[in-house]
């Protein structure tokens, strides 16, 4: 559930600034905190939810799972399709200070 909610959230978001156009940060907060309030709708645990702490943040879980469900290799991350595959270390320390599952 968590990807859903990435997949119409952050992904969208950095959608609209690939193509050139700016979101305030305003409206991109606003965004979000309407994804969060879908996503615990949908019955995601808020505290688990990595749209809490902003853009980047959801960013980096959804590099995280691509590199976890589509294992991408160098020329998607050149592309820019996902970030470096480093961001598998979020998800580590994630797990380790909030004893959280995997994303997927």
């Amino acid at each position: 559930m968590i990807a859903t909610l990435l997949s119409f959230s952050s992904i969208v978001i950095d959608g609209i600034q690939r193509l050139g156009m700016h979101m305030p940060t305003r409206d991109s907060h606003a965004y979000l905190h309407l994804w969060r309030w879908v996503g615990f709708v949908m019955g995601v645990d808020q505290q688990h939810c990595p749209l809490q702490h902003g853009v980047e943040h959801a960013q980096k879980w959804t590099d995280a799972i691509v590199v976890h469900l589509v294992q991408p290799d160098n020329e998607l991350v050149r592309v820019g399709w996902v970030g470096p595959s480093s961001c598998t270390t979020l998800v580590s320390h994630h797990h380790q200070h909030h004893n959280s599952p995997t994303p997927s």
